[in-house]
């Protein structure tokens, strides 16, 4: 018995010893246990107090504490490595025997998964009493444990066996007892079937064995067939041979050379993954402890191979977006190694022997795979090649591939037709839906009353067939929209991708069954543990829900007792309703909490929403005045509004299937009250994606019907418009969500006229100068308010819970973004490290966060976008050097005319503030430097201006694009980007440049008047790194929330 086991946390657990439990046999020779323990004493380490102790490589000796698994590997690839060989030494690894025991176990088909959990004393805190502290519940285990040695010494299971050969054992022992024990299948079929697969002892593991019976494969040609060597599964090939680069045509965006690489590495990567997961369902039944893991991370793993993809034709910056300029500018094959500086090798030919694991079934026939006979490299640019198409890239801010093609229609639209003629056009298409309406009335009563009572009360203002019809009409990619109308949203489940959407699959993590028979004790669960409410809270929760149920979105209260009756089952699931107060005027939002629930677990999104959001509204705009400006139509006044559904989720309806799972409660009175939904809940991940797909097909035919410029975020549909359309475009807007049944605001704050200026998301935009080119975008003052009042409040409470982190950084999160500018970014995640007061983390910390973002609010300054007489982006290429102990830097800057090299000065006192933080190797602290230092100088003059910042350093430029950073050192770097962005904004884009094609290389190596000459620029001159900057710098590291103004003067 042992007191040291993972669960004696408290003295309570150390007081209640472990017992030991395991099979053993009488040892016929001397026991291994003896030699250890002599060998232990030869080596003079017998007092060890662990079974391995640790080597401390300072001091040289061996020291009181546990060797690590990772050390314990290290030092078997020593010992191995001249006996085996370094390539077979590296292969292996030392871990735990209880590894190996569960692994086996899992393995064997012989345990449960409930058995599995407690083999490895792996159980729930209500059982652990009984499970871990009693020797009688292990007895079972033990003699499991004990069959399963059996089956491996009679060669019956070998755990180290492929898995395709386990499978094929099991498949054999399951032939033999579906026929009783008889291994007798000689028949020519089962022959011929064999021959055809392998005549090479494919299966000589079994023996004497007969091979299970095989399929049938008279219909399958030889030649059409690989068999793989160690799997031995076999593939039939395609009709003709196609290399991978001849399925990017069928890519939707044009691909660039240097991407094929990316896409190719992609391609093995969802291969692999594809085969792992195949794999890791052959070796486990269906009880084994991890499977149901192992799928769901494979499919998490595929979702993000699939984002990878869709970043590449993204308008919004990612770590991974597609290069502004080709980081090879060709790609080469050569029968010898090259070793010219400007060559990269992407692929080698063998070394030595065979390769591919593919062999033919008949060598006479079929195409031969030929492993590769040449090198092949990647062929960077010279550095004058790079700076030039550099100067060439154009600012993604001014490309339009952001903007949906319906957007761009509508824009060339409004422009180029005449307001009154225009006018006309969009009354006629009210007149012509109004009639078709009326036409369609009569087959819209037949089908209201052929739905589901529940449905069709909720639909009963939605005129379905004229939104199908319209949709015909005009080609819309999504017709199974109208299902959703017709038949109600689904909660839970996996259903098929929507037509003209990006597939991205997010898996469930349970069944609607898992979840049907856990949602009794969750419900009681969820009773027993809510937090009381507030009388406010109880208050605005019945007002609230009594107003829903008044207009028909839920139906209620009932007890649980007669909602189980209501329902059919005891097994419906309880989404908690729960109520927030937003804004000064303390607006009443309330959510029902599916996640709590675990109805949010049983959804399988496949597809990824395409929302419309600030960024989306802002290219928008941008495109109506690059479209105005190349117009010859008269310069007119441009104005905008928001129009809102009214309860946009109330308005579909539950697929009455799922209904059990939409049920509402919250106590009052001591007592828990029930409704069932009849109507989308708000907080379901299923409402999100159903109402999305219809929120979408509204906008589709608002954009095209009315050719307005409108985009859509969930219940918003932010317009802008020509001053002499507005009237009627709003008219128009109205009366087609009329007709198709929509409810919208009429009146009040959220139906106001266009606008000069208008609201979106928590943004104002400003549209007074759009006919001169200019658009104003800030944060809306009322947000500006509540963050701060917020803010006020976490510093006065001195913590903050995890529930107002959250909220807080939903909120920054939106006053963030592509168009509003990304001096906020670094503290969208900086509250949730402070979540129920983490010791480490000081209550002046959590003080001086508040001060800081308070201040960054405050002192945001609008964001100024023009379009006409832009120019060329200024072009920015920094590097920095770190040699002998010495840290250098320089710069290269373009902006038209101007073109300037400069080297950049490395303060002693950084280099040695980073040694001592950051460790020997600084090289990033020393490229993000160049960047900022760079940056600093040139403030006024980059203030509003496009920037293409070029670096060859990956960590810098990711913490450039992040802001942020796991480095505290490189963390206060990104922070000082981001407080430069704050006082002098600028629109800055960082891409990647190799170090052979960076043109700052040279200036950053001392060799400015070298650069100047080669690539025809002026010199800058030496920019000095001004003490308070760097002081700073070194503050932030202490206290990383401090206040400082760009100039470096901090208070």
């Amino acid at each position: 018995m042992t007191s040291k086991h993972k669960s004696s946390r408290g003295k309570e657990q150390q007081m209640e010893l472990l017992p030991f439990t395991a099979l053993g046999h009488v040892t016929a020779e001397d026991s291994w246990g003896d030699s250890w323990m002599k060998s232990r004493y030869a080596a003079d380490v017998g007092s060890w107090n662990y079974f391995l102790n640790s080597w401390s490589e300072s001091d040289h000796t061996w020291i009181d504490s546990r060797m690590s698994t990772a050390e314990a590997t290290g030092w078997l690839r020593e010992l191995l490595e001249p006996h085996v060989g370094g390539d077979r030494a590296s292969s292996l690894t030392v871990h735990g025997l209880k590894a190996t025991l569960l692994s086996w176990a899992a393995k064997s088909t012989i345990f449960t998964a409930d058995e599995q959990l407690a083999l490895g004393h792996h159980v729930n805190a209500q059982y652990r009493s009984a499970m871990i502290y009693s020797r009688d519940n292990q007895i079972g285990l033990c003699k499991k444990v004990h069959a399963m040695f059996a089956r491996i010494r009679d060669g019956t299971f070998d755990p180290d066996a492929t898995r395709v050969s386990r499978l094929f054992q099991l498949a054999f022992e399951t032939a033999l007892e579906r026929d009783g024990g008889s291994s007798d299948s000689s028949s020519s079929d089962s022959e011929d079937a064999s021959s055809v697969a392998s005549s090479n002892g494919e299966h000589s593991s079994l023996g004497q064995k007969t091979t299970y019976r095989r399929l049938e494969a008279d219909d399958i040609e030889a030649d059409q067939c690989l068999i793989n060597k160690s799997s031995k599964v076999i593939h039939l090939l395609a009709g003709e041979e196609r290399p991978l680069s001849f399925q990017f045509w069928f890519l939707p965006v044009p691909m660039e050379s240097a991407s094929t690489t990316r896409f190719r590495r992609l391609f093995f990567e969802a291969h692999a993954l594809s085969l792992e997961d195949l794999k890791s369902r052959a070796d486990r039944h269906d009880e084994a402890l991890h499977s149901k893991v192992d799928t769901s991370l494979a499919l998490d793993n595929a979702g993000g191979l699939l984002k990878d993809l869709l970043r590449l034709g993204l308008g919004q910056q990612s770590i991974r977006h597609p290069p502004l300029v080709p980081e090879y500018k060709e790609f080469i094959h050569l029968s010898e190694v090259s070793a010219h500086p400007a060559h990269k090798l992407l692929a080698a030919p063998p070394h030595h022997g065979e390769t591919n694991t593919e062999q033919q079934l008949d060598p006479e026939a079929g195409p031969v795979k030929r492993p590769r006979t040449t090198f092949k490299y990647g062929v960077w640019h010279e550095p004058e090649e790079f700076l030039k198409k550099a100067q060439e890239a154009k600012h993604p801010i001014d490309q339009d591939s952001f903007l949906h093609q319906i957007t761009k229609d509508a824009i060339v639209q409004v422009v180029g037709t005449c307001p009154t003629k225009l006018a006309k056009e969009r009354l006629s298409t009210v007149f012509h839906v109004k009639k078709l309406s009326t036409d369609l009335k009569l087959r819209e009563q037949e089908l209201k009353a052929s739905l589901h009572p529940d449905v069709s009360r909720c639909v009963n203002s939605k005129n379905i067939l004229l939104f199908e019809q319209l949709l015909q009409q005009q080609n819309y990619w999504d017709m199974g929209v109208v299902d959703l109308l017709k038949f109600g949203v689904p909660l839970v489940g996996l259903q098929e991708p929507p037509a003209g959407y990006q597939q991205l699959l997010v898996p469930a993590s349970m069944t609607e069954d898992e979840l049907m028979a856990s949602a009794k004790w969750r419900r009681t669960s969820i009773m027993q543990t809510a937090r009381p409410l507030t009388n406010s809270e109880e208050d605005a929760l019945l007002e609230a829900t009594a107003s829903e149920v008044e207009k028909g979105f839920l139906q209620g209260p009932y007890s649980e007792a007669e909602m189980s009756v209501l329902m059919g089952t005891e097994c419906w699931s309880l989404n908690p309703r729960f109520v927030l107060f937003q804004g000064a005027s303390q607006k009443v939002r309330v959510i029902d909490d599916a996640k709590q629930s675990a109805v949010n677990s049983a959804y399988s999104s496949t597809v990824k929403l395409q929302l419309q959001d600030v960024d989306y509204a802002a290219a928008m705009v941008l495109g109506a005045m690059r479209e105005a400006g190349l117009s010859d139509s008269e310069a007119l006044e441009w104005l905008g509004k928001t129009f809102d559904l009214s309860k946009a989720y109330k308005q579909l309806a539950v697929l009455p299937d799922h209904q059990l799972h939409a049920i509402v409660g919250f106590p009052s009175g001591g007592k828990w009250q029930f409704y069932k939904s009849v109507s989308l809940p708000f907080g379901c991940t299923g409402s999100v994606y159903g109402f999305v797909r219809i929120s979408q097909a509204l906008w589709f035919l608002l954009s095209k019907l009315l050719k307005a410029i409108t985009s859509h975020y969930f219940d918003d549909f932010p317009t802008v418009e020509r001053s002499e359309g507005c009237r009627v475009l709003s008219l128009a807007f109205s009366a087609l969500l009329d007709l198709l049944g929509w409810d919208h605001a009429k009146e009040g704050d959220k139906a106001l006229n266009f606008s000069a200026t208008f609201d979106l998301l928590g943004v104002t935009f400003d549209l007074s100068g759009m006919s001169l080119g200019t658009l104003v975008v800030r944060n809306k003052t009322s947000r500006i308010e509540k963050l701060c009042a917020m803010l006020d409040q976490v510093a006065k409470d001195k913590n903050i819970s995890a529930a107002k982190a959250s909220e807080l950084q939903g909120l920054l999160n939106f006053a963030v973004s592509f168009y509003l500018g990304r001096s906020m970014k670094h503290l969208v995640s900086a509250f949730m490290p402070f979540a129920d007061k983490p010791q480490h983390l000081r209550a002046s910390d959590l003080e001086n966060l508040c001060l800081y973002t308070k201040t960054m609010l405050l002192e945001q300054r609008p964001r100024v976008h023009s379009v006409l007489n832009v120019g060329r982006p200024v072009v920015v290429f920094t590097d920095g050097a770190w040699e002998d102990g010495i840290a250098t830097a320089g710069a290269v800057l373009i902006d038209g005319d101007v073109r300037l090299a400069f080297q950049l000065e490395v303060p002693q006192a950084l280099v040695d503030h980073w040694l001592a933080n950051a460790g020997e190797q600084i090289i990033s602290q020393v490229e993000l430097w160049g960047l900022v230092l760079l940056k600093w100088s040139r403030r006024e003059h980059l203030q509003n201006r496009r920037v293409i910042e070029w670096i060859d350093n990956e960590s810098a430029r990711i913490s450039s694009i992040k802001a942020n950073s796991h480095s505290p050192t490189m963390r206060s770097l990104s922070r000082m980007l981001a407080d430069l962005d704050l006082q002098y904004p600028a629109f800055s884009w960082t891409e990647r440049v190799c170090s052979y094609s960076n043109p700052a290389d040279l200036p950053s190596r001392n060799r400015l008047k070298e650069a100047m000459q080669r690539f025809g620029l002026d010199d800058g001159g030496v920019i000095k790194a001004p003490a308070d900057l760097v002081n700073a710098l070194i503050q932030f590291h202490r206290s990383p929330y401090m206040l400082l103004t760009t100039t470096g003067e901090n208070h």
